[in-house]
């Protein structure tokens, strides 16, 4: 297996542990919110384009098939995390704000601390 693929595909199972721990398992604060979906879109993308690019160069390598199938995850990925920056920006909040019961249901902010 070639050099560049084993770092690829380090790069991979790294920015999606990340990806998984700050969207799924972290609980947000005020100090630290949610995840910015744009941020999370872009280095997704980045990654999974470049991973299936390193794929298409090495054909037939050991490990470029997982390289692509990887890629190809991420972008998927990233494609999920616009459709929620897109929704969120439809509906005038963040994420976080509904989390910690900032707003209601609607997207509107709480008056009274009921829902």
């Amino acid at each position: 297996m070639r050099a560049i693929i084993i770092v690829m595909l380090a790069v991979q199972a790294a920015i999606f542990c990340v990806a998984v721990f700050a969207i799924a398992l972290r609980k947000p604060s005020a100090k630290r919110p949610a995840p910015i979906w744009s941020s999370f879109a872009i280095s997704l993308l980045v990654v999974g384009n470049v991973s299936i690019q390193i794929a298409g160069d090495h054909p037939g390598a050991s490990g470029a098939e997982v390289l692509y199938f990887g890629g190809a995850m991420l972008i998927g990925m990233a494609l999920t995390c616009a459709l929620l920056l897109f929704r969120e920006r439809r509906e005038g909040t963040r994420g976080s704000d509904r989390r910690s019961g900032a707003v209601d249901r609607r997207g509107k902010p709480r008056q009274d601390g009921a829902d």
